[in-house]
Formats: structure tokens, sequence, C-alpha cells
């Protein structure tokens, strides 16, 4: 099992540290072994060029930090599991709009191979100008008072704004 599980995480480990040099960033994950109780991944990041990669931690990670590794370790798992499709809420809660949009445009890239598993996203704002394509449908839920033909009109001639 062992040998098994280290293999999956090596393979995990390469993804996530090519999503993270993507983004501009480091990650790495670590797998520590011993005995079966004390088996430990270490997820290893760095979000500044100078800085050298540390263990993540809500004690010198900020939440949009923390979620950028978690959307990663999440991409960089998806292709090792059968699941059709992953759902996926509020990850953009307390990223900022440069990390949200890096993350997006990853979500947007792997709709466009048509390789990824569907991917349903709940969120209460999403970035605009994102790139969609034919791999792609959004419905748009929107709660309270808005006039939706003033918002498409806002948004016309853009490839984000249809209403159907």
């Amino acid at each position: 099992f062992l040998n098994w599980f280290d293999a999956q995480v090596r393979t995990m480990s390469t993804k996530f540290s090519q999503l993270y040099s993507h983004i501009g960033c480091a990650g790495e994950l670590h797998l520590e072994t011993g005995d079966l109780k004390d088996i430990r991944l270490r997820i290893m990041v760095s979000y500044r060029n100078r800085n050298e990669m540390r263990e993540l931690s809500g004690q010198t990670h900020s939440g949009g930090e923390r979620m950028v590794a978690t959307m990663l370790y999440h991409f960089a798992l998806q292709n090792l599991t059968p699941a059709p499709f992953r759902v996926v809420d509020e990850m953009n809660q307390g990223m900022d709009s440069i990390f949200e949009r890096r993350i997006l445009d990853i979500m947007m890239r792997d709709a466009k191979s048509g390789e990824a598993p569907q991917c349903f996203l709940i969120t209460p704002k999403l970035l605009l100008d994102l790139d969609y394509n034919e791999n792609t449908v959004t419905h748009i839920i929107m709660n309270g008072d808005i006039d939706a033909q003033a918002w498409m009109q806002l948004h016309q001639g853009t490839k984000r704004a249809r209403l159907e």
C-alpha cells in the first residue's frame, strides 16, 4: 500500500508543482512515512519569489493563500480519481482577484481540454472576462432585485453574456 500511495503522491506533487509554477509561485507535496499511523502529507508553498517554501499553515498563510493551495491540490488530484464531476463552493472567498483569475483560468483551460471532470462552481461573485468556450456552460442565478436586461446590456458584446 505505501509504495502505491507514495507513487500517487509523487504524481500529484509533479502536477501540483506545475500548477504553482503556472501561477508564478512554488509548491510541492511531501509524503512522510514510517509507521502507518504516522503517515503525513506536507503541503509546501511559497507565494513570493525570494521566499523558501514553507509548510501550509493557518498561522503563516492567509485564507486566500490556503484556498489557492486547496484548489491547486484539488486540480492535482482530479486525474487520479474516477469521479465524473466536482463541486466547488465559494473557492474565491478571501482570495484576491489576481489569484482568483489565475485559478479560474486553470478551470477554463481544463474545461477546454474536454479531459477534466465536469466542475460546478458555486460562488456569490464571478470575475468577468473569463475565457469561456464551447465546453463551458454557465448558469447565473441572481438573488434579489436586479434588472436582467440592464445586466445583459452592460455585458453585451462579450463572450460571457447570453441569456437563456
